[in-house]
């Protein structure tokens, strides 16, 4: 087991691909929530992703569940999951965010499958205070939909996160 985490670690460490999005290839109902519990009956991704060089103080740890509520393998099924988020920015800034996920899958034909899912739950961003200032920090209500087209060779999709495009103002301009 140690050695492939080894691998594992490795593998991303080398990838082409922005280290910011990363985390997500694995982890697709983070991004689009129709796609949870394309792949199995149960699904548990858990991941951090330190930074390295001028942004080592940022991480991201993030954690996705989803289990079928159905267990039968019909032509349709549900799905419903949990996902977390926490990014750290330093020492100050934190961004967490909670969904609570659901999709409903439907097969097109033998090998092609269609889903559709939401997501809803909260985004806080929290500035932690210091000797020098107070901290602050605001919550507010967020969604996502998506579309996910799959098979067992490739997939497909399209979805809308921050539907409600809510703006948090953790520190409010203080009026003279």
């Amino acid at each position: 087991m140690f050695v492939f985490f080894n691998l594992c670690a490795f593998a991303q460490a080398v990838s082409r691909v922005p280290v910011q999005y990363g985390q997500f290839f694995n982890t697709y109902s983070i991004i689009n929530p129709a796609s949870c519990g394309a792949r199995n009956d149960t699904e548990f991704q858990l991941g951090r992703q330190q930074h390295g060089g001028a942004w080592k103080n940022i991480a991201t740890t993030f954690a996705s569940g989803t289990f079928r509520i159905n267990k039968s393998r019909s032509n349709n099924f549900h799905v419903a999951g949990l996902s977390c988020i926490r990014d750290k920015e330093g020492e100050y800034l934190k961004q967490s965010r909670v969904y609570l996920l659901y999709s409903w899958h439907t097969k097109l034909t033998d090998k092609v499958s269609l889903s559709a899912g939401a997501a809803a739950g909260f985004f806080s961003y929290l500035i932690s205070g210091s000797a020098a200032s107070i901290g602050a920090g605001a919550t507010t209500f967020d969604a996502a939909f998506g579309l996910w087209l799959y098979s067992d060779t490739y997939y497909a999709g399209v979805s809308i996160n921050q539907i409600t495009n809510s703006q948090l103002t953790p520190l409010k301009k203080q009026q003279n």
